[in-house]
C-alpha cells in the first residue's frame, strides 16, 4: 500500500471513529416443503449507502472497502492465503 493511500485510509476511518453506522438488510429463508426444514439462508445488507453517507464520496467508500474481508453488500469475502 503507497503512503499516500494509508493517508487517506487513516483519515477515512477517523471520520467513522464514533459514529454510528445503520444498516438496511434482508434475510430469506428458503423453505422445503417435503423435509420442513429451512434448506437456505440469503444474507444481504446494504453497506454502500450509510458509509456514502458518513464519508461523502464512493473514492473514500472504495478506498476503505479495498482489500476488506466484507463487501458492500455485506456477505464475507473468501480471502486466499
Amino acid at each position: 500500500m503507497s503512503e499516500d493511500k494509508g493517508d487517506t485510509q487513516s483519515l477515512l476511518v477517523t471520520r467513522l471513529l464514533g459514529q454510528q453506522l445503520v444498516v438496511r438488510n434482508n434475510e430469506i429463508f428458503e423453505w422445503d416443503d417435503v423435509k420442513n426444514v429451512v434448506v437456505k439462508i440469503y444474507h444481504e445488507a446494504d453497506l454502500l449507502t450509510p458509509m456514502l453517507m458518513l464519508l461523502g464520496s464512493l473514492d473514500g467508500v472504495s478506498c476503505l472497502f479495498e482489500g476488506a474481508a466484507v463487501a458492500l453488500d455485506g456477505n464475507w469475502i473468501k480471502q486466499n492465503k
